[in-house]
């Protein structure tokens, strides 16, 4: 930005003013739309091809060409399993910088109406300058006082100006070398892979691309709330949604909205709970058991100032939620075993159909899933047969960290470790994989 009263900014390199006003954003929707549409294809041939390779071929046609034309079944329904998430990290992507275009687009379009309005004048480039003090002897003829202010306001509209260009560029970028990573990896064919590493990297950009929009901490906050009112009414509220972490204490986002974002109860800050989560997520150092899902979300829950609740009766009272001293992870697996095994921890911070009880029991609710919002936690309940769980068992819990503009609820959680996975991309691998299940939501609401 200048230091000039009269004029500020100027972008030199990246998308040029023009650019960002007549991008069409749109287009990357729809083309993540079609993207997905060919995912879905991809999962429904491969769930066919199990099931021929399965329950028709295999009862009937037992010789060693059978078996091969059962492999070769597999081996294609095993890639067309692997596009589906190699796809659908291609449809997060585009989501995500149709996402970030649209926002930084909208500020932009809302600037520079307020320069026209408020007599500034906006070259190709970038640079701002006020129309009234490049006038002959304007700065004889003003006061002080109104000099400062004109240049504050092209100050401003400089630096919103150049933040949407730097939000447009930085997600330019980012979307770039992301799809030219998935490009890389169209040749992995086995699920496993695809899944827990293509997806798993692909599916939290969405998030990062739309939270790189929002000012860094420590920006004026008179530059912040120019920001925020630049946005329409429904891209503050998607912003609430997708990155609730980074408006919370952000100063200069209105305190209603913050308020919202924390919570009211005062009980714990829900931001925080979303943030401990995202700091954490492939933190060893906190693992205590061999499935640390639940011992994770009770640890971010008070991390982010949820209370101890212990009647007295300690880590075997029904109805507390704690956990006592820990010997810690500095001696390996000989300490961590005895954190596991000497009842620190009531059943309801470790096992997630004690965590699921204790709240129902303890002033939370739940809601549908069409209803989650983020600070919400979700639980899987088995509703079908499965190898691992027996039906009804509630057996996994993870913390709802973003809602996407595009409707997408994406979760962080602990062993297996996921930062902002994509729920509807995992569903349908988790219930392949472990049997129907039965999605419960849980909004916090603690009573104690």
């Amino acid at each position: 930005m200048s230091d000039a009263p009269a004029s500020g900014g100027s972008s030199s390199t990246g998308l040029t003013l023009d650019q960002l006003k007549n991008a069409q954003p749109g287009l990357w929707s729809t083309a993540a739309n079609d993207w997905a549409a060919m995912a879905k294809h991809c999962w429904d041939a491969s769930t066919e091809l199990r099931h021929q390779a399965t329950q028709k071929i295999a009862p009937v046609w037992s010789s060693s060409a059978g078996n091969l034309a059962q492999a070769k079944m597999t081996a294609q329904a095993n890639a067309l399993e692997s596009a589906y998430d190699e796809m659908h990290g291609v449809v997060e992507v585009l989501d995500g910088v149709a996402e970030a275009f649209e926002l930084a687009q909208r500020s932009l379009s809302s600037t520079l109406s307020y320069a026209d309005q408020n007599g500034m004048t906006v070259a190709a480039d970038g640079t701002v300058t006020s129309k009234t003090l490049t006038m002959p002897h304007a700065h004889n003829l003003l006061d002080p006082s109104d000099i400062q202010q004109i240049d504050q306001q092209v100050n401003q509209t400089s630096w919103l100006i150049q933040q949407a260009l730097a939000d447009a560029n930085k997600a330019d970028a980012a979307a770039a070398a992301a799809l030219n990573r998935l490009a890389g990896q169209v040749n992995v064919t086995d699920p496993s892979t695809a899944l827990d590493n293509v997806q798993k990297d692909a599916s939290p950009l969405e998030v990062t691309l739309i939270a790189n929009t929002v000012p860094p901490a420590g920006t004026d906050p008179t530059l912040v709330a120019a920001w925020w009112n630049s946005l329409t009414a429904d891209q503050q509220q998607q912003l609430q949604l997708a990155v609730p972490a980074s408006l919370a204490h952000l100063d200069g986002i209105p305190t209603s909205v913050q308020q919202q974002l924390i919570g009211t109860d005062g009980k714990f800050d829900r931001s925080k709970f979303i943030q401990w989560a995202m700091d954490n997520w492939d933190n060893t150092e906190l693992d205590t058991f061999d499935n640390n899902c639940t011992n994770f979300t009770s640890d971010a829950l008070h991390a982010a100032g949820l209370a101890y609740k212990n009647d007295g009766s300690g880590t075997f009272g029904d109805n507390n939620w704690f956990k006592g001293a820990q010997v810690g992870s500095w001696g390996g697996p000989v300490t961590n075993w005895i954190d596991a095994h000497d009842h620190s921890h009531t059943r309801s911070w470790a096992l997630a159909g004690g965590l699921h009880d204790f709240l129902l029991n303890n002033g939370s609710t739940t809601v549908p899933l069409s209803q989650a919002r983020p600070g919400d936690i979700i639980f899987l309940q088995q509703a079908g047969p499965g190898p691992n769980a027996a039906v009804g068992d509630i057996h996994h819990a993870c913390i709802i960290t973003s809602i996407t503009p595009d409707g997408d609820i994406h979760y962080t959680q602990h062993t297996n470790s996921y930062l902002n996975a994509s729920l509807n991309t995992r569903l349908p691998s988790e219930l392949q994989e472990e049997g129907q299940q039965n999605v419960v939501v849980v909004r916090v609401q603690p009573n104690w």
